[in-house]
């Protein structure tokens, strides 16, 4: 296990191997799990992430997944618990943020250059709540995730450098944070608190649906975790994301049926059951129509 800081970190490792932090540090923890297990704790502002395989994360009781596609971000104070299981090492990174640290990046970026220079930590009560979610890796944020990454294990870095790599994370995250904002515009409310809340609440249960991708979830299921009326949230969550939540889902699945069929040498019918599909001949003509061969035909295929 690695763990980087940006200034002298104090911490303590628990029986299960997780680290608690007992100073106020911005931290990137980077290790390999196969089989891991953490119960709900408060945290700090964070952002997780997973490649080779799946790390499965409860914050305040809402189920995410994260894989090579997605990473979790939330926010201070949150209840968050953990688990890992695979048949594989897991490549996990953590990103921790000492608390104030995105409010003071906020604040900067926000203030005018004339008011930092008679208050350069900002107006105090100015202060950020990011969307918690899993977010794509894009060309934005990831580019920094892959810098922590990088890093070799018990090499020699510049901490100037981390310390100035953790403010530009920050400061994408925002402009992330921002560019979000902008996508509520689609949800149909008067009130920008009211086109938030709604947007949150659709994010929630669009992770919810990555998460059960697997599990027989209904258009109930999800609508109860947006607190909203079955109607009232596949008409939202179309106009939002320009699918229905059972087009959503099923693209989902059938791309697990794909990864799988690359990856693996189930069998087709095991597959059809693995990834959530009912019956073999709509997961067949599904997955046909979607990649223009059926599951058979393309692992059969040369190459």
């Amino acid at each position: 296990m690695q763990v980087i800081t940006d200034a002298p970190a104090q911490y303590i490792r628990r029986p299960d191997g997780h680290l608690d932090f007992l100073s106020p540090c911005n931290v990137v923890v980077h290790h390999e799990s196969v089989k891991s297990e953490r119960p709900p704790a408060q945290t700090r502002l964070s952002l997780r992430c997973s490649f080779h395989g799946k790390r499965h994360f409860e914050v305040d009781k809402q189920r995410f997944v994260v894989n090579d596609d997605r990473y979790l971000l939330f926010n201070l104070g949150q209840r968050v618990s953990e688990a890992v299981d695979s048949t594989h090492p897991v490549e996990c990174l953590n990103v921790t943020f000492q608390p104030e640290f995105a409010d003071e990046v906020f604040r900067s970026l926000n203030a005018s250059t004339i008011s930092l220079l008679d208050n350069p930590v900002g107006d105090p009560r100015q202060s950020i709540h990011f969307f918690t979610r899993t977010y794509p890796h894009d060309d934005l944020v990831t580019p920094i995730i892959e810098r922590f990454r990088e890093l070799p294990e018990g090499g020699e870095f510049e901490r100037g450098w981390l310390t100035e790599q953790f403010h530009l994370l920050l400061e994408r995250l925002i402009e992330l944070h921002c560019r979000v904002l902008k996508d509520t515009e689609a949800v149909p409310a008067m009130r920008r608190s009211t086109r938030i809340e709604i947007y949150h609440r659709l994010a929630l249960a669009r992770d919810f649906i990555e998460a059960s991708v697997d599990k027989p979830i209904t258009l109930s299921d999800y609508s109860r975790v947006a607190c909203l009326s079955p109607h009232h949230f596949l008409r939202l969550f179309k106009q939002v994301y320009g699918e229905t939540p059972h087009q959503f889902l099923t693209r989902l699945r059938l791309k697990c049926a794909l990864d799988l069929l690359q990856s693996t040498e189930i069998s087709v019918t095991e597959i059809c059951f693995l990834v959530g599909f009912e019956s073999l001949g709509s997961f067949s003509t599904l997955f046909k129509r979607h990649y223009g061969k059926s599951p058979l035909a393309f692992r059969m295929q040369p190459g």
